[in-house]
């Protein structure tokens, strides 16, 4: 099974220096099983936007040890205040060890589908007819989670659902990505 940073984010809480934290810090890319878990547990989660810079000053605001991405990019801040990914795996190799948990089980996902239009532009989303567009489709999602957000990095725009079934979640994506694509007056790629 392919794990994520979510997942790593989950099994280093099983190290005795990170059980007794009530606040985890991840992104609005992070899973809604991954939040659902530190509830159940006691825990706040915490979302920032995508990217290692946000999520340092939203630990270090919260005064947090614990804290990543879905990509992977983790973050110990009692040890280092980047991340480190061979470091990390160390750590979770160590709290598989304190765990027994040698199948690496974590939390239930909820399904995402992510779907990249390519952008010349990066037109504000927040001006019709793009929020009207968005708004419409967060309605038929229902209590799933929508992200739709330009990439930092790349000229593209990025469509993610997040629902309880996996085909809801692809649905709603790709019709969402279609109709901003038409939009936009762009190509859409997967």
């Amino acid at each position: 099974a392919v794990k994520d940073g979510d997942d790593i984010l989950f099994l280093l809480l099983g190290l005795p220096a990170y059980q007794a934290m009530t606040t985890v810090v991840g992104t609005v890319v992070s899973n809604q099983g991954l939040e659902e878990a530190l509830l159940r547990q006691g825990k706040r989660f915490v979302r920032t936007a995508v990217g290692d810079k946000y999520i340092a000053a939203a630990m270090e605001e919260a005064d947090v040890l614990l804290g990543g991405e879905n990509s992977g990019h983790v973050i110990l801040r009692d040890y280092l205040l980047t991340g480190d990914g061979i470091f990390v795996a160390l750590k979770v190799l160590e709290a598989i060890l304190a765990s027994s948990n040698w199948v690496m089980q974590t939390f239930a996902k909820f399904p995402q589908t992510l779907v990249n239009i390519p952008v010349a532009e990066k037109k504000d989303l927040a001006h019709e007819p793009f929020a009207g567009i968005i708004a419409a489709y967060q309605e038929r999602l229902g209590s799933g989670r929508l992200l739709v957000r330009y990439s930092g990095t790349e000229s593209l725009l990025r469509v993610m659902a997040e629902a309880a079934t996996a085909a809801a979640a692809a649905s709603v994506a790709q019709e969402l990505a279609q109709a901003l694509q038409k939009a936009l007056g762009e190509k859409l790629t997967s």
